[in-house]
């Protein structure tokens, strides 16, 4: 029978078969102590047929709550055309509105305790039917839900097969869709007294303060709302973990906060200057020297090639929109231009100008400007230009409307470069398709192996 009509058949009757709802449990160490169980994370391995039901379910609630605008803007998890990197920017704009409002913010990052897998079925299913979803698309999902069972399997021994009375496969195809739709409504319930920004159960509120007793008041209540929320929906919020961080221009020794924390891979500081999270990517970048050192002198360059690509650049990208204007960068490309040496087979103090180039690797400038670039194209409509502002035909009415900035700390983000970048290429470039755009770009930036945002700014694009 083919699997289309089974799949058809098994959604005209509102059923998911209990033969695709058993689930292989293993545990995949995070950090920590390594006989803390709560330092594991499960994952479920589901049959392959599930995955591919799973998926077709997932397509069509997605384009429900995609089409109809009812997901949060501020949620990013599990979203097309979403990535942690814009929940850090959403994050990291809020607090550059608070400094150039000369305000303080104070943040607070909570730690929601096995989320997904305290996700109650039977509240699940009320906010389904709050979304408007039918009855006999209820009772596919319950259906899913429900009589599921699960074993866990460690170094190829199985324990006994127990039901799971609650909770979302981590690992599945349709259980991170579903906790999206479980915390939706916490983005509503918070906004009354602060931002908020979620990637999936990564959560932040942040509330602004001219005052810091008032702030820390005013934190206290949204911090209270946040831990009734996670009541009511059976959450655990794990107070232990949760941190609170105060930002501010003002000098440390004012006020007492935890200095960092890490939030989406990324390690902010109380000011924003990155240099912890410079700290973070420098050691990795080291690691990654250090083996395609030890490999230099045993593989061919294009495989060195392949191990930067894989050990380092990585490291570099990631993020980058955020931090990749910040004081850090002149460090981090330092380390970049050493490993690139080293890919080359060339001298400590040789340049390696043209090495970018023969190799088809962007320099750490390029890859800002490139990220940057991409980032606005895929965020277009996000933004007013001139000519949306006013009716008055000038030559830059296509040019993207760039905000006052009074502080330096403020360029984070999407407030400065970004649209200093996009507005200084040729229209030609800015019209192209997205796929289009890129492969351009990045060649033309390769071509040009630029060692500073300067040249960037200063290149007349004549040969673009």
């Amino acid at each position: 029978i083919p699997l289309t009509k089974i799949i058809n058949s098994c959604i005209k009757e509102s059923i998911f078969p209990r033969s695709l709802k058993i689930a292989s449990i293993v545990p995949i160490f995070k950090k920590g102590d390594l006989t803390e169980l709560n330092n594991y994370r499960p994952i479920s391995i589901v049959p392959v047929v599930a995955k591919i039901y799973e998926k077709v379910l997932s397509n069509q609630i997605s384009a429900y709550f995609e089409g109809n605008n009812l997901f949060s803007e501020q949620q990013f998890g599990f979203r097309k055309k979403k990535s942690t990197t814009d929940a850090v920017i959403a994050f990291v704009n809020n607090i550059s509105r608070s400094f150039e409002n000369r305000e303080g913010n104070i943040a607070t990052f909570l730690d929601l305790q096995k989320a997904f897998d305290c996700v109650s079925h039977s509240i699940l299913l009320d906010k389904l039917r709050h979304y408007n979803f039918g009855t006999t698309s209820c009772q596919l999902l319950a259906s899913y839900l429900t009589d599921r069972t699960q074993y866990v399997t460690v170094d190829g021994s199985k324990s006994k097969v127990l039901p799971v009375i609650h909770g979302v496969p981590q690992g599945s195809v349709l259980g991170p869709l579903l906790f999206l739709i479980y915390v939706n409504d916490l983005c509503k319930y918070m906004a009354r007294v602060s931002s908020i920004t979620l990637f999936a159960d990564d959560t932040c509120f942040s509330v602004s303060h001219k005052c810091l007793a008032t702030g820390k008041r005013n934190s206290l209540v949204a911090e209270a709302m946040a831990s009734r929320w996670c009541n009511a929906n059976r959450l655990c919020l794990n107070t232990g973990k949760t941190v609170e961080m105060i930002f501010s221009l003002c000098k440390p020794s004012l006020w007492h906060t935890q200095p960092t924390t890490k939030f989406l891979g990324l390690n902010i500081d109380s000011q924003l200057t990155w240099n912890a999270h410079g700290d973070a990517i420098a050691k990795k970048i080291n690691s990654g020297t250090f083996l395609i050192r030890q490999l230099s002198n045993k593989l061919p360059k294009h495989i060195l090639r392949v191990a930067y690509l894989t050990l380092v650049q990585p490291h570099i990208t990631y993020g980058i929109l955020v931090w990749g204007h910040s004081g850090i960068s002149t460090r981090i490309f330092k380390l970049q231009r050493r490993v690139i040496r080293l890919v080359a087979g060339i001298g400590r103090r040789e340049k390696c100008n043209g090495y970018f180039v023969s190799l088809n690797i962007l320099t750490l400038p390029s890859l800002y400007i490139l990220e940057c670039l991409l980032y606005i194209k895929r965020n277009l409509i996000s933004f007013n230009t001139h000519q949306s502002v006013h009716n008055h035909y000038t030559r830059n009415r296509d040019d993207i409307c760039l905000n006052p900035i009074r502080l330096n700390r403020t360029l984070s983000g999407c407030n400065y470069y970004c649209i200093k970048f996009f507005n200084i290429i040729p229209h030609h470039i800015r019209t192209l398709q997205y796929r289009k755009f890129k492969i351009v770009l990045k060649t033309y930036l390769i071509s040009k192996c630029f060692y500073n945002i300067g040249e960037f700014m200063e290149n007349d694009f004549g040969d673009l």
